[in-house]
């Protein structure tokens, strides 16, 4: 997927398989980020509950919801 700057996006899983989600990109100076509300967002549990510049701020909260988890054959991978 791909996003051009200033793109409001969320990425939402979906399902119950394993996912991985590797972003990359290039930023400017000076970074400016924006964390706005937005409806669908919303409806999607996804949103920050007021708009921010802070990632701190807008997943707030999130936090302790984190559930790292290692699928099965992890342990096989190149860089296990």
């Amino acid at each position: 997927m791909h996003c051009p700057p200033a793109t409001e996006h969320v990425v939402i899983g979906a399902g119950v398989a394993p996912c991985v989600v590797l972003a990359t990109g290039a930023r400017r100076q000076p970074e400016r980020l924006l964390y706005p509300v937005t409806e669908a967002a919303r409806r999607r549990g996804a949103a920050a509950a007021t708009e921010t510049a802070s990632a701190k701020d807008a997943y707030a909260p999130y936090r302790g919801q984190e559930q790292p988890v290692r699928p099965e054959g992890w342990d096989r991978l190149p860089w296990a």
